[in-house]
């Protein structure tokens, strides 16, 4: 769980648990330069959508991907505790020498990032075949 309370990020304390929620949310693909994260939910809004993404990413975080995409071309809402996961998830990925991609974001959520000063903190992609692109130039 985010302990923002006691300005803890223990989210992804125990890496090598599997996920407990069998509700699949996200559908993943490993690229030779990352893997790719897609969010099939439009709203993603309800405490077990929510801790459905975070028991997904953790289990992919768990197999150590050089880099991340995530691609969110389906969703028209979410609340800000995905962001807190992405926040998790990019710190794991920097800390092994990765980078962690967004890419296809509505107008809206973009708008939510570019006011939280996160446009500062994600490489950001119109699509995700751009995102990808710009990892295998990195990689040359």
């Amino acid at each position: 769980m985010i302990d923002v309370q006691r300005g803890r990020l223990d989210c992804f304390a125990n890496m090598s648990e599997e996920p407990n929620n069998s509700q699949d949310v996200i559908t993943f693909r490993w690229t030779p330069t990352a893997v790719v994260v897609t969010f099939k939910e439009k709203r993603i809004y309800d405490v077990r959508t929510v801790e459905a993404v975070e028991d997904q990413i953790r289990s992919i975080l768990a197999k150590d991907p050089a880099n991340m995409v995530v691609n969110f071309s389906n969703v028209d809402f979410m609340v800000t505790r995905v962001i807190n996961i992405l926040l998790v998830a990019l710190k794991w990925v920097r800390a092994r020498g990765g980078e962690v991609y967004l890419s296809g974001m509505n107008p809206n959520i973009r708008r939510v990032f570019k006011l939280m000063r996160l446009t500062e903190v994600f490489r950001i992609f119109q699509t995700e075949e751009q995102a990808l692109a710009d990892l295998e130039n990195q990689e040359k």
